[in-house]
């Protein structure tokens, strides 16, 4: 270190003394002026190199989440249970700040098996299926991991869509209930209620009743119906569960398998390809409360 410094020093001395050897045949006067000169060169040249590091800081300052991003990543990947959902869905993330959108990445589900990279920061997830949306917000810092569970309750299988108004959601035991029931396909109409973790059909449940089980998308279907046919609430007081399948064909058959398949909590792509064009499903929860 120490020879290292006299180096430095010696180097220095030399310096000097070529420019001293430069200006020596000048006049005085203009050889003050030139070491002048040359003393205002080396002050703004230190000022310059001053300026520029204090740049650098203040950019590094500014931009620091910027940058750190550039060597950080955050991750999410999507996991279903079903493999159709990632053979036909669609995801969009949107990076939004400020209640402002940012940026976008759209891409196919199966994309998303694994991990993609995603810089930190607040999202809006998006699933599309079968023109199905499901949403959810979240937030990743740096660095992090996000794994996003679709659950496949969240879509109604098959592209026959029920819509229920329930104009009685909370009942006395015995309470007549009062339902409105629109489709968006024409078909028939099957109503089943949960008990001990058994879907049962009660409407209908005779031939006779078969012949007035047909529903239209310009006709509401009502309970009770024209034919005076009713849903009654239990004695007891608890929440009832009530599922509701309209088949385009009128086929009791496939409209029990269908609520066995959904007791089960288990709709397989094989066992739903044949009929996934021409049926839906919903349900309804309501309350029963004693007075």
């Amino acid at each position: 270190m120490l020879r290292r410094f006299t180096i430095f020093r010696k180097n220095r001395k030399n310096r000097k003394n070529r420019i001293n050897d430069i200006v020596k045949d000048i006049p005085e006067i203009k050889r003050q002026q030139l070491l002048a000169e040359i003393r205002l060169l080396k002050i703004e040249s230190y000022i310059a190199i001053i300026v520029t590091i204090l740049s650098i800081i203040s950019f590094t300052i500014l931009n620091f989440n910027k940058i750190l991003n550039i060597f950080t990543h955050s991750k999410v990947k999507i996991q279903i249970s079903d493999n159709a959902f990632y053979n036909n869905g669609k995801v969009i993330i949107s990076k939004v700040s400020g209640g402002k959108l940012i940026s976008k990445i759209i891409c196919n589900a199966k994309e998303m098996k694994n991990f993609i990279d995603i810089e930190p920061g607040s999202y809006n997830f998006q699933f599309k299926w079968n023109s199905q949306v499901w949403t959810k917000n979240f937030i990743l810092n740096s660095n992090e991991t996000e794994v996003i569970s679709i659950p496949k309750e969240a879509f109604t299988f098959g592209n026959i869509k029920i819509f229920i108004t329930n104009n009685t959601p909370i009942l006395l035991p015995g309470e007549m209930l009062e339902l409105i029931i629109t489709v968006t396909g024409n078909g028939y109409l099957w109503c089943y209620e949960l008990i001990k973790n058994k879907y049962s059909r009660i409407y209908p449940v005779s031939k006779t009743l078969q012949n007035n089980n047909e529903i239209k998308v310009d006709k509401p279907f009502r309970f009770p119906n024209e034919n005076d046919f009713a849903i009654f609430a239990g004695e007891e007081e608890k929440e009832e569960t009530l599922l509701f399948i309209v088949t385009s064909e009128k086929n009791q058959t496939l409209a029990d398998k269908i609520s066995n398949n959904m007791r089960k909590n288990i709709i397989h792509k094989a066992q739903a390809d044949r009929i996934l064009n021409n049926w839906g499903v919903s349900k309804i929860v309501y309350s029963i409360k004693k007075p």
